[in-house]
């Protein structure tokens, strides 16, 4: 492997963060700038600052217990993550992982995959995700609908999910999965699988699959705080002529890569077997789904949905108007994003640990890089989560009843909701007693 980069004084040269977009926006347009012993600066060497002996009030995970003497750009987990990026935006083609289609599926998976109690952790092993997958596709007819064949949306699902990074908690090809799953069961649940067409099923199943595709586990706001290679490649992305609905770092790359398993020569629709028509109907509907998912942008969603109900007619789901479509698809994809607080509480707890367990990491890498006060994000879980359900999730489900009335499911979401709050609140009470029993036996 080549040396670092040396400075004056022959010590270890710290990459800033706009060296490193440089290299990562050259590679994405193939104008190499940056030669390989400067490249190869990201693997994590020691910065020459001082380490901070001052502690964050809570220990840190394994993965960050030394990032206190570390700049981000140059922590282990920064370095990883921009070497993927490197490595999945390398020219029009992403690298692909082989796929065993082979593998065997779970005993009445069918059955189970239509329930909101479905629990993938103990249904589905990592190789059997992506024949599940497919399995949904081929029930639903898009395969058939569509003319694209099994080989070709296989091959592009086991790139996709090979595209989510395995050092986010909750991010990961898991999270992408749960979605994806939700996604079907919304669409028979509600009925809309038929009054749906072909393409908008298949954009809505692609949209939830690859929605969080290449999430580094990091916030938008962080990326935009610290300019990280997302915001400038997002900001790159909205001043070129390409078109994307969102300026959002992580939705941008996310709409990004989709792009390319889609459009690319080797992508699902390539332009030698699609008519341009349908690849720019499915682009755009897909990106519109992708950016649907940004938390951010549901205030003004809910606005104008609330807008439409009270008008005079209603918002019938067989509606042909275009905005009535997207405004009934993408209510179905911000559901399912945020689907784990209707499952099992033990479920919903699962994912809520896994995001509390990314955002700590994303704190401690704000320690590293600006000395920031760090408190345990652990130590309101409770009251954080009712907090996301009260403001997030209840809100959106509210709408979700009143443009699905009279279905079995529906008559029961805001139940389950509101019993997971009521729930979370003696968690949080429950804590406090076993901290003040031990604080007791201690004295």
């Amino acid at each position: 492997m080549a040396a670092a980069p040396k400075d004056r004084e022959g010590t270890v040269k710290a990459v800033s963060f706009g060296e490193l977009c440089g290299l990562y926006l050259a590679t994405t347009q193939g104008k190499p700038e940056t030669t390989a012993d400067e490249a190869s600066s990201f693997s994590g060497q020691p910065s020459t600052t001082q380490p901070n002996t001052d502690q964050p009030s809570w220990k840190p995970s394994r993965a960050h217990r030394s990032l206190g003497d570390r700049s981000w750009e140059q922590s282990e987990l920064g370095s990883g993550l921009h070497r993927d990026t490197l490595r999945s935006t390398d020219g029009a083609v992403l690298y692909v992982t082989h796929v065993d289609c082979t593998a065997r599926k779970a005993n009445g998976m069918a059955e189970d995959l239509l329930s909101v109690s479905f629990d993938q952790f103990a249904s589905l092993r990592d190789d059997e995700i992506v024949p599940t997958v497919i399995d949904i596709f081929e029930r639903l007819g898009i395969c058939q609908g569509l003319g694209v064949t099994k080989e070709a949306i296989t091959r592009m699902v086991g790139n996709g999910l090979s595209l989510y990074h395995k050092q986010p908690a909750y991010h990961t090809h898991r999270h992408a999965f749960d979605v994806f799953q939700a996604t079907y069961f919304l669409l028979v649940a509600t009925e809309l699988r038929d009054t749906a067409s072909h393409l908008e099923v298949f954009c809505l199943l692609i949209a939830a699959l690859l929605h969080d595709v290449g999430h580094p586990g990091l916030t938008n706001d962080f990326h935009i705080r610290e300019a990280t290679p997302f915001a400038k490649f997002a900001s790159f992305k909205q001043n070129s002529s390409d078109v994307n609905t969102c300026a959002h770092p992580n939705e941008v790359w996310h709409g990004d890569i989709t792009r390319r398993l889609l459009l690319s020569d080797d992508g699902l629709l390539p332009s030698s077997h699609f008519s341009e028509e349908t690849r720019a109907k499915v682009d755009r509907l897909v990106q519109q789904l992708i950016s649907a998912t940004d938390p951010s942008t549901q205030p003004d969603f809910l606005k104008s949905l609330d807008a439409r109900l009270r008008q005079g007619d209603c918002l019938a789901t067989d509606s042909t108007a275009p905005d009535d479509r997207l405004l009934i698809l993408s209510l179905v994809m911000r559901c399912a994003d945020v689907f784990h607080p209707l499952r099992p509480f033990h479920l919903h707890k699962k994912w809520a640990l896994l995001f509390t367990k990314e955002i700590s990491r994303q704190l401690m890498l704000e320690y590293a890089r600006r000395k920031v006060p760090v408190k345990d994000p652990y130590g309101n879980l409770g009251a954080s989560t009712i907090d996301f359900l009260n403001f997030h999730v209840i809100p959106l489900f509210r709408y979700f009843v009143k443009v699905f009335p009279d279905k079995s499911f529906t008559s029961t979401v805001l139940l389950r909701l509101n019993a997971k709050v009521d729930i979370w609140k003696s968690y949080d009470m429950m804590r406090e007693t076993r901290a003040t029993a031990r604080d007791c036996v201690t004295r």
